[in-house]
């Protein structure tokens, strides 16, 4: 897969199912690590440098979201099956 952006950071999932990956220009994608698809891409930092690397956090069975930070001092959740935003934590240092 080829990337023309550099990417800040990248981690496999728990289930060695998807890959998260931190792009330097605000975005996150979520590959099948399988067929080497993008399934989800998240914006939504207003900065391009992420200082903190996107993990996965289990939210209960069967749910996983995932967390990202960047130098906008906001920490974002997404939820992995909808792709959308559930929250938005600004503030941290």
């Amino acid at each position: 897969v080829g990337h023309t952006v550099p990417i800040g950071h990248a981690l496999l999932s728990p289930n060695s199912q998807y890959l998260l990956v931190s792009y330097l220009d605000d975005r996150i994608k979520l590959w099948d690590w399988q067929s080497a698809t993008c399934v989800a891409t998240y914006t939504g930092h207003a900065n391009r440098t992420f200082c903190i690397p996107a993990d996965f956090l289990a939210h209960g069975p069967g749910q996983c979201r995932v967390l990202s930070g960047s130098e906008d001092a906001g920490l974002h959740v997404w939820d992995l099956q909808s792709k959308r935003s559930v929250g938005v934590l600004q503030g941290h240092e």
